[in-house]
């Protein structure tokens, strides 16, 4: 299971915010307004991040709907410095099981993290290939790319800490992940997780 609750993280902030609210209506100085807005910024950027991690598109319209919204999200964000093209094969409505699907978005905001922070790419080119023996994600990049160590462990010492932490992910899943890239080349990551071995829940 994924550590982390996300109802109950929401259903938290929504207590913070509702007591601090309560607690400070009887205290009107500078002061407390100040840092009951400081506060409230903070409870909706914490809430932001639960959304990132586990969108409700996700949970209410399957993978490729949330793909797509993510992808929509950072077009907007780059100011048209970077293109983003979302090519879905199969069958786009096919339902695959939670921990599936939520694995495959993971990955895919990863490897879109290392292109923002890393790579300088133009165009990126995800791709969904869905069918009942198992899903495939590619996210390509035509950014200046890295040297690939053969282990893929030492990313840590190239500051790719997510992809380490989210191949162990795939592979519980008795998935593979791979990543292609060498210097001005660009870099391609491709995830396969099967469908039949992971189908106790469908999403």
């Amino acid at each position: 299971d994924w550590p982390i609750e996300y109802e109950e993280l929401e259903r938290y902030y929504d207590i913070v915010e509702v007591g601090m609210n309560y607690r400070l209506a009887h205290l009107e100085t500078d002061q407390t307004k100040t840092l009951r807005q400081e506060v409230l910024r903070i409870v909706e950027e914490l809430r932001g991040m639960i959304h990132r991690l586990r969108p409700p598109a996700l949970d209410n319209f399957g993978l490729v709907t949330a793909v797509r919204s993510e992808l929509r999200d950072r077009s907007v964000r780059s100011h048209g410095s970077r293109r983003i093209d979302l090519h879905v094969e199969g069958d786009s409505e096919l339902g695959i099981p939670e921990e599936v699907g939520l694995c495959l978005y993971r990955v895919m905001q990863e490897a879109l993290n290392n292109v923002e922070r890393h790579s300088e790419a133009g165009q990126v080119d995800v791709t969904l290939a869905m069918d009942t023996e198992e899903i495939r994600l590619s996210v390509r990049d035509d950014g200046k790319g890295f040297p690939v160590p053969l282990q893929l462990g030492l990313l840590l010492e190239a500051d790719h800490f997510g992809l380490v932490g989210l191949r162990e992910r795939v592979e519980l899943l008795h998935g593979t992940l791979e990543i292609d890239s060498a210097p001005g080349s660009g870099t391609t990551l491709r995830a396969r997780i099967p469908v039949q071995s992971n189908s106790s829940g469908a999403a």
